[in-house]
């Protein structure tokens, strides 16, 4: 869900970790819309779709991506089934908001700084402020991601979902590994 950069590079890497079969699309502006299903089509040879609701785009995905700048909730729990996982990236500011409340209180959620996603995620301060979750809700940082997974992760009932809020530090230790690899 979104067509910008970060739309465009969540395909390029989701096909790198997953095989891909296809590709679905939801947007708010068509023109924009057109332009990224073309360039999935010429980037990926894969089947794209374009939906026009976002509860259709996500029907049946097992891999969503959500890079938008909503400030209004575009999915709710019941829109994801139960062995999904989406990366929410989108969103990442008070005040933009891409899920419903009701999101957290139905899924395991990893996020990349647990202080900056109560700051920075909206929907994740109206999940505590109307009592969906409390302060209690087991979070996992990424840098906890193989303890999590093996104590938490016991069945794929639930729908995994990965908050990110853009941490800077993340984002160096990433690039500087990168550089390091390249010749």
């Amino acid at each position: 869900m979104g067509n910008g950069i970060q739309a465009r590079k969540h395909v390029q890497m989701m096909r790198f970790i997953r095989p891909i079969e296809s590709i679905t699309i939801w947007g708010r502006d068509s023109a924009h819309i057109g332009r990224f299903a073309a360039w999935c089509r010429e980037e990926t040879g894969l089947p794209i779709e374009v939906k026009q609701t976002p509860e259709k785009a996500v029907n049946g995905a097992d891999i969503i991506c959500t890079v938008t700048a909503s400030k209004s909730p575009l999915l709710r729990l019941k829109d994801l089934k139960p062995h999904c996982h989406v990366n929410a990236v989108g969103a990442s500011a008070p005040g933009f908001q891409e899920f419903d409340a009701d999101v957290y209180a139905g899924v395991e959620l990893y996020v990349d700084s647990q202080d900056a996603a109560w700051q920075a995620s909206t929907c994740l301060q109206e999940a505590r402020e109307n009592r969906l979750i409390s302060a209690q809700y087991p979070i996992s940082e990424i840098g906890e991601l193989g303890d999590a997974l093996s104590s938490r992760r016991t069945s794929r009932s639930k729908p995994t979902v990965f908050k990110s809020v853009g941490i800077a530090a993340q984002d160096l230790v990433f690039a500087r590994a990168v550089v390091r690899m390249c010749p």
